[in-house]
């Protein structure tokens, strides 16, 4: 997969021909899908919440999908924030890449970065992007 680099695309013809215009679809393309993937969630996590207003116990399954959900809107609200302040636009991935934790939504995380909770093959990986620190 070609990574979208917005400088080199602004700036050398041959790469925006030939690599930087398929890699930008690429990535509008992802971006498109992880908005709807978001929506999805958010609207299966408003019918939970409408079921347990109305008395109905939640299977543990279900509970587990609403707390991802409401920890994913809880994550939106700064960077919504930060993105709106002047400079928010080039401020947000930055920011994104040096906070020590991960800010990104569930529906914006590839499916092999996603390893749920438990998982034993995950023991002992660091997370994609992230540094372990050293063993002592």
């Amino acid at each position: 997969m070609a990574k979208f680099r917005a400088t080199r695309f602004l700036i050398d013809s041959n790469y925006r021909e030939k690599e930087g215009i398929p890699a930008l679809k690429q990535a509008m393309s992802r971006a498109w899908k992880g908005m709807a993937q978001e929506t999805r969630e958010t609207f299966r996590a408003m019918g939970q919440l409408i079921a347990m207003a109305d008395g109905r116990k939640l299977a543990s399954e279900e509970k587990a999908q609403l707390k991802e959900q409401l920890s994913d809107l809880v994550k939106a609200a700064p960077m919504l924030t930060v993105f709106m302040l002047p400079g928010g636009l080039i401020l947000l991935p930055i920011l994104l890449k040096v906070l020590p934790f991960d800010l990104r939504l569930s529906g914006f995380k590839d499916q092999d970065e996603i390893v749920p909770e438990g998982d034993p093959s995950s023991e002992g990986e660091a997370s994609p992007g992230r540094e372990t620190p050293p063993e002592t």
